[in-house]
């Protein structure tokens, strides 16, 4: 016995010793991973971001063909102007004007003649900028633009491509060349101004867009080398429009490492007020291409990391929370004294103390209990009216149930116990099993 209580105890340390190694397994590849996920982090942050060579044209974007840093120079260019990105609300009296122009009006617009009379507000008073590498109109929003330009405004747009409902409405058709085929990277002549300079074509771009055809009334202002219209001028009741297909001029690295005179000097050449910029001609609507919350945070590379390694903070989290915190359910102990001697000794207790009147309460509210359950009686009274509906719920005589009544209120009434009566009380007692 000795032996295999020690042989016991030896298993048992063992078994503590071979947990214990375990669980330093786990914990040391747990923070193993952990330390290479931090070193990962720290490697990915520390190696130099790739520049994209993409034409995004994006407002808010610090990649070579971005135009954040334009946009950042549009209050030194415009100092006495208020410089403001543009919003539909600056739309609104424009909008009422529609609203009121009758059918003849609205033909009179089509065919080039813009109502003057309306316009009485001077918050219709500034210029709109709009650099994007594609701006898309729709009919409605064609014809606020063209109806604020002839209130005696000035736009400039500057985008790779336009929709066709908007060439349709001004009456120009834009085609699109191929650079590997058609043009040359290096020589693409600036001659509006700029007879001396030449811009560059991004090794990104797979067309470059032309006027194939224009109206009578449109001013040509620049040309590719092979003699292509890339921009040109069209005068719109007291105002001007003019349409700039090669916008790469206004991005980061042309500005930075090529002639940031030309951006400069298109500036320049603008009337001297109030200029609102937009990237999308969507005037009906809100900007699309308008800043985010997910745009500002990329924007910033420390932004990107912080929010990243939330995210992931978070995840890890809420997956350590996905399992179950259960609180420790307490052992319900035996009750004691359940045993059948224990239920003798009481029995013997109970007859040795002559305590007949538990016996005799236990038993009857036992009889009543199993007969209102059975049966839905009431059992608030023990009476002979009781006595008539146990009799009738049972084969036991009426007679028997009534002296079993009266045997009972006997026994609880005495002060000293009678054994004849408690054996006659029990042998009719015997009968209801």
């Amino acid at each position: 016995m000795k032996q295999s209580g020690a042989c016991s105890t030896v298993n048992g340390l063992n078994s503590i010793k071979l947990n214990n190694w375990l669980r330093n397994i786990i914990v040391g590849l747990g923070l193993f991973v952990i330390l290479f996920f931090v070193a990962g982090i720290f490697y990915a942050v520390m190696q130099p971001k790739p520049n994209d060579w993409s034409p995004s044209l994006s407002r808010i974007s610090k990649e070579p063909y971005g135009t954040k840093l334009f946009h950042a120079q549009l209050r030194n260019l415009f100092p006495s102007a208020k410089v403001k990105s543009f919003n539909k609300t600056d739309f609104e009296v424009h909008k009422e004007v529609l609203e009121l122009l009758d059918s003849n009006e609205e033909n009179e617009m089509d065919n080039g003649y813009y109502p003057q009379q309306y316009f009485t507000d001077d918050e219709a008073n500034f210029n709109l900028l709009g650099v994007s590498d594609f701006i898309y109109s729709n009919e409605y929003d064609s014809k606020l633009l063209l109806l604020h330009i002839s209130n005696g405004n000035t736009a400039y747009i500057s985008c790779a491509g336009i929709s066709r409902n908007f060439q349709k409405k001004l009456g120009f058709k834009i085609g699109y060349l191929y650079p590997n085929e058609s043009v040359d990277r290096e020589p693409v002549q600036y001659v509006a101004n700029f007879t001396d300079e030449f811009l560059s074509i991004p090794d990104s771009i797979n067309t470059l867009g032309y006027f194939d055809t224009l109206p009578s009334n449109a001013q040509v202002l620049g040309t590719f080398s092979n003699g292509k219209i890339f921009k040109v001028k069209f005068e719109i009741g007291e105002g001007e429009l003019i349409l700039n297909l090669h916008p790469f001029v206004f991005g980061n690295h042309f500005l930075l490492n090529q002639n940031p005179k030309i951006a400069e000097h298109e500036m320049l050449s603008l009337p001297d007020k109030d200029i609102y910029y937009f990237t999308q001609l969507n005037i009906s609507h809100y900007d699309t291409k308008s800043p985010t919350l997910l745009k500002f945070i990329h924007s910033k590379e420390s932004l990107t990391w912080a929010f990243y390694i939330l995210v992931v903070g978070l995840s890890i989290f809420l997956l350590l929370q996905i399992k179950r915190v259960e609180q420790s359910t307490p052992i319900i102990s035996s009750k004691n004294n359940t045993s059948l001697n224990f239920v003798k000794l009481l029995s013997d207790l109970i007859y040795t103390r002559r305590d007949h009147k538990i016996v005799v309460k236990y038993k009857m509210e036992y009889l009543l209990h199993s007969f209102n359950k059975k049966h839905r009686i009431n059992i608030n009274n023990i009476d002979n009216k009781l006595a008539e509906q146990l009799a009738g719920l049972s084969s036991i005589p009426e007679e028997k149930v009534k002296k079993l009544f009266i045997l009972y209120h006997a026994i609880l009434a005495q002060h000293e116990p009678n054994n004849n009566m408690f054996i006659e009380y029990s042998q009719i007692m015997q009968l209801f099993k």
